[in-house]
C-alpha cells in the first residue's frame, strides 16, 4: 500500500490534489498509476478513491522546486481519467493555480511566508511562466478563502510557437458532411472555436449539449480533423495529440438563450445580455465543462480581439478588452488583456484574471 503526502484545495472552479514530485515515483507510468489509484480511478465515480467523479474535480497538480532561476515553483498540471489509470498533461488547469502558492506552502516546496509574496510559477505542462500574487496579509494556510490573481505573459503561442497556428484568422473543413468555419488560437492553451449558431445551437445548459449525442459525435471528429490540420501545418514541431487540443463553443449574447433545453445554473448573464461580451461553452471529450477554463478564457478573450476570428464575429461591438466578459453555466469570467507594440506588431502582453482557493485538506493519502 502507498502512502503520499498531498493536499486537497479548490481552485476557481476546480478542486484537485497537489501533490510533491518528490514523493512520486520518478518513471512516469508507474507515477501516473500510483496516481489513478489514489483517485479511485477503476470506478467512473471514483468511490474508492480521492477524485470527484467530475473532469473538473478529477485533477492532479504535481509541485516541485523548480529547475529555472526565474521561477519560484514549478507546476505540472493532469486531468485524471475517470476510467483506467491515464492522466491528461496536454492543458494546465489555470482554476487550480490559484492554489499553488499555499499547497506548495504546506508540502514544504515553498516557505510557509513566501506565497504571501508575488511568487512566478513555471507551467512544466506548456513551458510558460504565471505570475501569482497573494494580498499581503493572506492567511491561506488555515483553511480560509483567499483570493489570487493570475498573471499569464505573453500567452501568445504557449503551446505551438504561433498564435494562429495554421496562419490564418479562420479556416473550413467538411465533417460527416458538415461544412463548418472555425478559428484555431494558441494563447494560454490550444482552443478551436465554432459559432454555436452554425451547428443549430441558441442555449442550453451543459447537461442538455451533452445530451445531443449527434453534436458529440461531430465535435469529436471536428477535434480529430483539427489535430490532423495543426500537424500539418507545424510539420517542424512535436505532432500534437487530439487531448491538447480544446474545442469551444461561442455565441452573440442577444441570440444566446440560457434558460433553453434545460436551463443554465446562473443563467449566463443573468438574462441581460449586456453583461456579457461573448458567451462560450467548452466541451471536453468526456462532457462539456461545467464552467470555463481559464486557459479558454485567454484563449476566447484573446480570438476575440483579432479581427476576422470566430469569437470576433460574434463578439459585442461594444467589448472593453481590459475588462473582457465571457458568459459561461456558472456565470461570468472577466479576463483583463493588456496589450504592447514589438516592431510595429501588437502584441499581448499579458492576460489577467482573479480566482479563489480554498486548502481542503492536509494529509496522507493511500494508493490502495
Amino acid at each position: 500500500m502507498g502512502e503520499v503526502p498531498c493536499v486537497i484545495a479548490r481552485g476557481g472552479t476546480s478542486k484537485g490534489i497537489f501533490l510533491n514530485q518528490r514523493d512520486l515515483p520518478e518513471d512516469p507510468r508507474q507515477r501516473d498509476r500510483l496516481i489513478a489509484k489514489l483517485f479511485g480511478g477503476d470506478n467512473h465515480r471514483q468511490v474508492d478513491g480521492l477524485g470527484g467523479g467530475d473532469p473538473l474535480t478529477s485533477k492532479v497538480a504535481i509541485l516541485s522546486s523548480p529547475s529555472c532561476p526565474q521561477a519560484d515553483v514549478a507546476y505540472l498540471s493532469g486531468e485524471v481519467c475517470l476510467h483506467g489509470t491515464a492522466v491528461n498533461y496536454g492543458v494546465t488547469c489555470g482554476n487550480l493555480l490559484a492554489a499553488v502558492g499555499p499547497a506548495a506552502a504546506r508540502l514544504g516546496i515553498l516557505d510557509a511566508q513566501a506565497f504571501r509574496l508575488p511568487i512566478t510559477v513555471h507551467g512544466r505542462n506548456s513551458n510558460s511562466y504565471i505570475r501569482v500574487e497573494y494580498p499581503p496579509n493572506a492567511n491561506g494556510l488555515g483553511g480560509g478563502p483567499i483570493e489570487a490573481r493570475l498573471i499569464f505573459e505573453r500567452p501568445a503561442g504557449a503551446c505551438t510557437g504561433r498564435l494562429l497556428p495554421t496562419g490564418a484568422v479562420s479556416d473550413r473543413l467538411e465533417i460527416r458532411g458538415k461544412t463548418v468555419d472555425f478559428s484555431i488560437v494558441d494563447a494560454g492553451a490550444v482552443y478551436a472555436f465554432l459559432d454555436a449558431k452554425q451547428l443549430g445551437i441558441s442555449g442550453g445548459s451543459p447537461r442538455a449539449i451533452d445530451g445531443r449525442r449527434g453534436l458529440r459525435r461531430f465535435v469529436e471528429a471536428f477535434r480529430e480533423r483539427v489535430t490532423e490540420l495543426l500537424n500539418e501545418s507545424l510539420s517542424n514541431s512535436k505532432p500534437m495529440n487530439p487531448a491538447a487540443v480544446k474545442v469551444a463553443l461561442v455565441a452573440d449574447p442577444k441570440v444566446w438563450s440560457a434558460c433553453s433545453e434545460g436551463g443554465s445554473t446562473a443563467g449566463d448573464h443573468g438574462g441581460d445580455p449586456s453583461s456579457v461580451d461573448i458567451v462560450g461553452r467548452i466541451l471536453n471529450r468526456a462532457n462539456t465543462h461545467k464552467a470555463y477554463a481559464v486557459s479558454g478564457g485567454i484563449a476566447t478573450s484573446v480570438a476575440a480581439s483579432i479581427e476576422g476570428t470566430v469569437p470576433n464575429r460574434v463578439t459585442s461591438s461594444a467589448a472593453d478588452f481590459s475588462a473582457f466578459r465571457i458568459g459561461h453555466p456558472e456565470g461570468v469570467l472577466r479576463i483583463r488583456l493588456a496589450f504592447g507594440e514589438e516592431r510595429g506588431v501588437t502584441t499581448v502582453r499579458d492576460a489577467r484574471v482573479t480566482r479563489s482557493a480554498r486548502i481542503l485538506m492536509c494529509g496522507t493519502g493511500f494508493s490502495g
